[in-house]
């Protein structure tokens, strides 16, 4: 969302306000607070309840080499042992709702050869398939429930003639940084690489839908948002929730979701 003639605030030169005091109170009524996970991340238990291998468990297994550290899903969280503690826990938290997955493999644990042939048959015959008329296609114009928004992080964007390598950014002839061209950076970074904290973001992106949608715009969810911590593994469980970069980011975040909500 970040072009890169963009004006250079506080947030981009890293000295983000202090929003340690935000709180539920802030927020009108009826807005939801939420968490979530993802299957491979945390279910563990790759060999019970009749689950299936996938595709992560092949990789990840067969050529540990290709991960940083060597892991795998297999005990992940152990939240399949786990779960009930884990909901519980987010209850004491004050949580409204909890967004999850299951692994595919334990709903379709075996790959049977006449689900390889219809996936053929529906390449093959995809362009074929009738798209509807444009009435068909009117009419489902603002039929939407729903939406949901994936946001982590922004970039500064500037078009690029040659883009070096091979992949998604050369195909769109853009270059991402998270350094403007006078070199102030975007916002603060964090263990991920690609991950900086950039609220104002995430303010910006709720901003764009509104102005575009306006009155048509239907509910909104911010169905994921997080960030990396460093992995210490010299720090003990206890010192290691008190994890100050990603509160700072969730508090800064809600900070600018508020003023997009005001």
């Amino acid at each position: 969302m970040q072009s890169k003639n963009s004006t250079v605030n506080s947030t981009q030169k890293g000295n983000l306000q202090d929003n340690s005091g935000i709180g539920r109170g802030d927020f009108p009524n009826g807005f939801i607070f939420g968490t979530g996970t993802s299957a491979y991340q945390v279910e563990g238990a790759a060999a019970k309840g009749g689950r299936g291998i996938s595709v992560w468990d092949d990789f990840a297994l067969r050529t540990p080499n290709m991960i940083a550290d060597g892991s795998n899903g297999n005990v992940a969280c152990d939240m399949y042992h786990k779960y009930k503690e884990d909901i519980k826990l987010m209850k004491q938290m004050g949580f409204d709702s909890y967004r999850f997955s299951i692994s595919w493999p334990r709903v379709l644990p075996v790959l049977h050869r006449n689900d390889k042939d219809a996936v053929e048959r529906a390449l093959d015959f995809n362009a074929r398939m009738v798209s509807g008329t444009y009435e068909e296609q009117q009419g489902l114009a603002g039929s939407v429930d729903w939406v949901g928004l994936n946001y982590y992080t922004s970039d500064f964007v500037a078009y690029e003639k040659d883009p070096p390598g091979v992949g998604y950014p050369a195909d769109q002839h853009c270059l991402y940084s998270f350094y403007d061209v006078k070199g102030n950076t975007i916002g603060l970074p964090t263990a991920s690489s690609w991950l900086w904290n950039v609220p104002n973001g995430l303010y910006d992106h709720l901003q764009y839908l509104q102005n575009k949608y306006k009155q048509d715009m239907p509910p909104l969810y911010v169905t994921e948002n997080g960030v990396a911590d460093n992995n210490d593994h010299a720090l003990t469980a206890k010192q290691a929730c008190v994890d100050t970069t990603r509160v700072q980011y969730y508090q800064d975040h809600l900070a600018y979701l508020l003023k997009a909500i005001k």
